[in-house]
């Protein structure tokens, strides 16, 4: 087996970059501190965003990180396009499981009857399991919220892939001034053995952990400013209070003579 074959897969798809396995994403992340994010939803619990499932969308910066540094296979992924036969067995399972859930809760709605009907002693008649007692809004709401699970006869996930005639699928991130910047530091923070994931929540670019966001919160929140760009005094301090109020340490980040520089800042306010 050749090296480019034991290289991690990182397909393509409409411009964003994932890892469809677990074993990749364990590796990427306990070995090269790659986290991005689950973009997924989880097969038992598909109607909630809590908590997300694979695959795994990579940053920008994360994908080029790992291209540079030889550990991963790019792969362009083309979604397959379903025939008429794979519609007309998705609908009919659909139908069938709608029905299901139809008769799961008529056979509810008759226990619940029957408990209170036995506990007044009251006279009843027996109901057969089936749909009846159902309505006709809650067939509708059924038909609006039904999850189908399809089984494929092959692999769990199967993804059409392009060879793209033998050639590796271009990758341009990053292809702006302001991209360059802000993947130098992305990349001078990894190389640092910090931990990075996007900080937009906290009026940043990128939060910094210490070690897995797993285990430890993160201790800076980094703002990628051009070198030439003066920041606002209101800037300033709006993003020194915001650090501060949520107890992590606000970081400018800078790239001077192809040295990245970094300007810390606390609010301490005034006694």
């Amino acid at each position: 087996m050749s090296q480019q074959d034991t290289k991690i897969k990182i397909h393509l798809l409409n411009g964003d970059a994932f890892v469809w396995t677990a074993e990749d994403w364990k590796f990427l992340r306990r070995s090269y501190r790659i986290i991005g994010y689950l973009s997924g939803s989880l097969p038992r619990q598909p109607k909630q965003n809590s908590h997300q499932g694979l695959p795994l969308k990579l940053l920008p910066e994360e994908t080029t990180l790992l291209v540079e540094k030889g550990i991963v296979k790019l792969v362009d992924c083309d979604m397959p396009m379903l025939t008429e036969q794979q519609i007309e067995s998705f609908d009919l399972q659909r139908q069938n499981n709608i029905m299901e859930q139809a008769k799961l809760i008529a056979k509810g709605k008759n226990e619940r009857d029957l408990f209170y009907r036995q506990r007044n002693q009251l006279p009843y008649d027996h109901v057969e399991d089936s749909d009846q007692g159902t309505t006709d809004n809650e067939i509708q709401k059924l038909q609006l919220s039904a999850i189908i699970h399809i089984p494929t006869a092959a692999d769990p996930l199967h993804l059409v892939t392009n060879s793209n005639g033998g050639h590796d699928p271009i990758w341009n991130y990053p292809d702006s001034s302001s991209d360059k910047i802000r993947y130098t530091a992305y990349r001078d923070l990894w190389h640092k053995g910090f931990y990075v994931t996007p900080g937009r929540k906290f009026g940043g670019d990128y939060l910094v952990y210490a070690d897995d966001p797993y285990l430890f919160h993160s201790q800076y929140v980094v703002r990628v400013v051009a070198s030439e760009k003066e920041i606002k005094m209101y800037d300033l301090i709006a993003f020194g209070r915001l650090c501060t109020n949520v107890k992590k340490i606000g970081m400018f980040c800078s790239v001077m003579d192809n040295e990245v520089k970094y300007l810390s800042i606390k609010w301490t306010g005034m006694s």
